[in-house]
């Protein structure tokens, strides 16, 4: 599930995540928006996944802030930060990354979009 709406200046939105793997049943969720700024959309997003399991519950949340200006119709060029800390033993890592169990990952990500 992950409604938006379209407000004209904010787009908000939610999303709910529901997995389950033999013994193992992780939920999660992320509320975020877009805002459209002149050639500009800032995004924010807070997410979270808790997985239960007879191993224990490792946990990640993630914060990420993002902007990107529009050059042109078909080309921009955008910029997010982004930071996910884990608990309970779980590992996960921004892109293709590592990090110890419970450790944070931090990220920054920078480019040019043009869509031929």
């Amino acid at each position: 599930m992950d409604p938006a709406y379209d407000f004209g200046v904010v787009r908000p939105m939610v999303q709910y995540v529901n997995d389950e793997l033999g013994t193992q049943h992780g939920t999660g969720w992320l509320v975020g928006a877009t805002a459209v700024v002149g050639a500009s959309n800032i995004r924010v997003s807070y997410s979270t996944y808790k997985l239960r399991s007879p191993a224990g519950n490792p946990a990640s949340n993630k914060l990420a802030l993002g902007y990107s200006y529009n050059l042109s119709k078909r080309s921009a060029i955008y910029s997010t930060v982004a930071s996910m800390r884990n608990s309970g033993g779980a590992t996960q890592a921004l892109g293709t990354s590592t990090v110890r169990p419970n450790g944070t990952s931090r990220g920054i990500d920078i480019g040019v979009r043009h869509i031929f």
